[in-house]
């Protein structure tokens, strides 16, 4: 390769190619803290919605932080619940890495079914990132009710492969490198499935908001009304249905044809069934016809073909290129997301440099394991210039000191991680002697 960034080259290719709902603040339901029953080591935090009623069967929504945080796990999703009458669960132990993810997962279901009353024919997992690929496998493999998958998915001709038939609900940001597994553009197999749903809202590899997971409880809540498999509760389908005419009014006013055209899709699907799911798959289909919508769906379409090439020479460059060139690889990726201009030839920039940060730590974590210090020397180096603020950036750092026998950096580096929010002791316990974690422990 040249001195060109993949950047500048992919512009220029390009560049010629182209000549809601409120809840009340006094109206909140209970938090509460339990241990598995026969296991010790797995607790979890469960909500119970606002007006709780014991002797009531519930739909349960079993949700997996990727660090394993329960109270993040459920906390974007109370107001939906308090709203929509759900009870959340999140685990304490389910992360990403841990082993025999579905036996625990299933111990932990068994545990709320026995404690709680839950009505079985509303049964949902949810996660994000790593804990939204594990709430999407089990629940395609046990069909539940649905997923509500944030951060990470899979397309809608995997599950056709699978023979389930459940709702799907996928959310990422704009600027969240995983992006592109539930991105869809008009006339894709997905945009035909009425089970299968992708939404995205402006950022990166993060939990949603509040606001978008109520949105992704308020679809199964419609759904399980529609679908004759529960009684309306205190808010009537009627409602939902003004509230997103409204929505979609106000998005008629912008030129955002995009996310009209996205907000036209859920309704249609949420609604199918009725006379107004029908209106808006019309409105939908109408939308074909719309020169600027079709501008702006070529410009979408350009960014994801660019993304695409991007991310396939990011992972050769990994061990092709040296650290001068992805120097100024990056700085080319930092100038393009600090011009402060919006679109999405910008929100892709965020993606690459995101795609980056993912690959390195695949890489420096593949350099680790085979204890390969010259290979971990430079991935740690690229690393650091791609995403110097994260804590798995100074974990391998003191793993790289623990090969080269450097004790006090190995602490100073962990101690920075644990600044920058490390927290998987079973990680830690796992890779350093016991003595190490002693000493970090002390420290």
């Amino acid at each position: 390769m040249q001195n060109h960034t993949f950047i500048a080259v992919l512009f220029s290719i390009f560049s010629i190619a182209s000549c809601s709902n409120k809840q009340s603040s006094l109206d909140k339901g209970i938090q509460k803290h339990e241990i598995v029953s026969n296991e010790a080591s797995h607790s979890y935090e469960i909500y119970l919605p606002a007006g709780y009623d014991s002797t009531k069967a519930y739909p349960v929504i079993f949700s997996f932080d990727s660090h394993g945080s329960g109270s993040t796990a459920i906390s974007g999703f109370k107001q939906g619940a308090d709203r929509y009458g759900f009870i959340i669960v999140g685990s304490n132990l389910i992360r990403n890495g841990i082993p025999e993810y579905e036996k625990r997962i299933s111990e932990l279901i068994s545990d709320v079914k026995i404690r709680f009353m839950i009505d079985n024919k509303a049964v949902y997992t949810a996660g994000f990132s790593g804990g939204a690929r594990m709430a999407n496998y089990y629940g395609l493999q046990n069909q539940l009710t649905g997923i509500i998958s944030c951060g990470a998915g899979f397309k809608q001709k995997d599950i056709e492969g699978t023979g389930v038939n459940i709702y799907v609900y996928n959310i990422a940001g704009t600027r969240d490198c995983n992006f592109g597994e539930t991105a869809y553009l008009p006339s894709s197999p997905e945009c035909s499935s009425e089970k299968y749903i992708s939404v995205q809202f402006t950022g990166i590899h993060e939990w949603p908001s509040s606001l978008v997971l109520t949105e992704a409880i308020e679809f199964m809540y419609v759904r399980l009304v529609l679908d004759k498999l529960r009684d309306e509760s205190s808010v009537s389908i009627s409602s939902i249905i003004d509230e997103k005419k409204q929505e979609i009014d106000s998005l008629k006013k912008t030129n955002n044809k995009l996310a009209l055209y996205k907000s036209l899709e859920k309704a249609s699907k949420m609604f199918a069934g009725k006379s107004e799911g029908k209106d808006f798959a019309d409105e939908l289909t109408n939308m074909n016809n719309d020169n600027t919508f079709i501008e702006s769906l070529s410009t979408l379409k350009q960014a994801l073909q660019m993304e695409t090439m991007l991310d396939q020479g990011y992972v050769s460059a990994m061990t092709e290129e040296s650290l001068p060139w992805w120097q100024t690889e990056l700085k080319a990726l930092k100038d393009s997301t600090q011009s402060n201009k919006k679109g999405d030839m910008i929100d892709m920039m965020y993606r690459a440099k995101a795609y980056i940060g993912m690959v390195c730590f695949s890489f420096t974590n593949n350099a680790a394991k085979k204890k390969d210090i010259p290979q971990l020397e430079k991935m740690l180096s690229i690393y650091e210039m791609t995403e110097p603020q994260n804590p798995d950036l100074y974990y391998y750092k003191a793993y790289y000191s623990l090969l080269k026998n450097e004790k006090e950096k190995i602490v100073a580096n962990m101690k920075k991680a644990y600044e920058l929010g490390f927290e998987d002791s079973v990680r830690l316990q796992s890779d350093f002697p016991a003595e190490i974690v002693s000493l970090i422990k002390q420290k």
